[in-house]
């Protein structure tokens, strides 16, 4: 469908030129996907026909009677948006149906921290051993993941250039350099708690039997130790790095 191939088209030119995730591209393919189906479906219109208020009604009722809250609707209204601009400086329309289409008013919620007793009992429950190589390290990783707040994604891709100890006043701090969803970074600074415990595993004998050495000389942070799918000459570098 010449249409779909047009999404396709933008979400490469988004993910490749604009440097958006490709979890933020799947879900913008899902979305237009969505709203193509509504227009044929509802409006009887494709996507290069579209009214303004064929949009409104999408972002708006549609949604609502699909259950999405304001937040995943400004989503949509921003994957939207986007396509018709981009449709628009394209010239693949005159006009931009999408222009004045408006964002659903949400209010913020301000992040909650896991409270200590619950990451405690998660730490029970997982248990890592402490006397062994994966345990230390797995301590390492869940211990950054509960004090730091770090994603998955952002945790996996630490090298270790990305942690920095400065001595503060006499005391050592670790900050940790992570780059999350959408290519941003942010500086934190790390609880003395995983400060230790990284100390731990990179002081570990262990660690320093595996090639982890990146082209540029970076070395890869949190390393996997069974891969059975990678020879083992080819087990090394970014092959070390833990898949999410």
């Amino acid at each position: 469908m010449v249409e779909l191939d047009l999404v396709n088209e933008w979400l490469t030119y988004k993910q490749h030129n604009q440097g958006r995730a490709s979890t933020t591209v799947n879900k913008y393919r899902g979305y237009l996907s969505g709203l193509s189906t509504f227009l044929t479906q509802e409006r009887g219109v494709s996507l290069l026909e579209a009214s303004t208020d064929d949009l409104e009604e999408f972002t708006g009722m549609h949604a609502f009677k699909a259950g999405l809250s304001p937040k995943s609707r400004r989503a949509i209204v921003a994957a939207i948006r986007g396509f018709y601009t981009w449709l628009s400086k394209k010239r693949l329309r005159a006009d931009n149906p999408a222009a004045g289409v408006p964002y659903p008013v949400s209010g913020n919620k301000l992040p909650t921290p896991l409270e200590t007793k619950y990451a405690r009992a998660l730490f029970e429950q997982l248990k890592p051993e402490l006397d062994t190589f994966q345990g230390v390290r797995d301590c390492a990783i869940i211990m950054t993941l509960i004090c730091c707040g770090f994603r998955v994604s952002g945790l996996l891709n630490l090298n270790e250039s990305d942690l920095t100890f400065v001595d503060v006043e006499g005391e050592e701090w670790l900050i940790i350099k992570i780059t999350e969803k959408g290519k941003k970074e942010r500086l934190v600074p790390a609880p003395h708690d995983v400060k230790y415990i990284i100390h731990a595993y990179l002081g570990h004998e262990d660690l320093t039997h595996i090639d982890r050495t990146l082209p540029d000389g970076d070395r890869v942070l949190f390393v996997s130790t069974m891969d059975r799918k990678t020879p083992l000459h080819e087990y090394r570098g970014e092959a070390r790095r833990l898949s999410r």
